[in-house]
């Protein structure tokens, strides 16, 4: 029997049944079972390297990485109108992943594809896993196929290249750099063999991650172009957002906060 959910629509707002969203679209190499791990449960066993996941509590998603959080009526209608070319553009990415080609030196050239298509399926998976009401413009820009054009200074979209086998997602999370008066406020989406970073209110000041994806916005719906892109490869081995360290780093860092640990424990 089909496990039947209520709720908020995530894009509408409608209040009623809610259907499963595959986040990312089914098609696009997310027909699998997954095993999802809540971060807090990371925070609760303390002191263990991200990739420790046994004995962690996780649920059990034959269908695949997403959650219920569409309407009846939202689901199909994006997966109509930009499922298809989202998974057309990352079946692409896959190409770029693995390829033997200086990322320093080169660029990848995805032809004929639909930009806005491609932004608004991710802006769709934002608002899925991230219910803020500062998302509202986007679930806007989301329903109505023919808007073109976002707030730039309240949103910032970029991607990055993955040949980790991994999805993951996190709510927006607030970062606070030393020395500078502002934090970074983003919310970040892994879905092999892609990475997505949304920035909230971003800022000229701060580093962000990825390369700039915004202006996809700024196409028509049946507008064809070829995307010109930086190889820029980042591997996953973390769940806080914009971390892109190796396993190596990561346990350098612990060994290094231990032996802090140690220190002051003894004065």
């Amino acid at each position: 029997m089909a496990k039947k959910v209520y709720g908020k629509c995530a894009l509408c707002g409608k209040e009623g049944k809610l259907t499963f969203e595959h986040i990312p679209p089914e098609a696009a190499f997310n027909n699998t079972p997954a095993k999802p791990i809540p971060g807090d449960e990371f925070l609760l066993r303390g002191n263990v390297y991200p990739w420790e996941t046994h004995g962690i509590p996780y649920q059990n998603l034959q269908q695949g990485m997403g959650m219920y959080s569409l309407c009846e009526t939202c689901n199909p209608l994006t997966g109509s109108l930009y499922g298809n070319e989202y998974k057309e553009f990352a079946q692409r990415a896959i190409q770029v992943a693995f390829s033997d080609v200086d990322p320093s030196k080169s660029e990848v050239v995805f032809q004929n594809v639909h930009p806005l298509r491609v932004i608004k399926q991710i802006a769709s998976m934002f608002c899925s896993t991230t219910r803020i009401e500062q998302l509202d413009e986007l679930r806007t820009f989301v329903l109505d196929k023919e808007k073109r054009g976002i707030d730039k200074s309240k949103f910032e979209f970029r991607m990055y290249f993955t040949r980790d086998n991994v999805i993951k997602w996190t709510g927006f999370n607030v970062l606070c750099i030393g020395g500078e008066p502002n934090p970074v406020i983003l919310s970040e989406i892994t879905a092999f063999p892609l990475g997505f970073i949304l920035y909230l209110n971003p800022s000229e000041v701060h580093h962000k991650a990825g390369i700039d994806i915004t202006s996809f916005s700024d196409f028509g719906y049946d507008d064809i172009c070829d995307v010109h892109s930086p190889i820029l490869i980042h591997t996953v081995n973390s769940w806080v957002p914009g971390d892109y360290r190796s396993r190596e780093e990561i346990i350098a860092t612990f060994e290094k906060n231990r032996e802090w640990e140690r220190e002051h424990s003894e004065v």
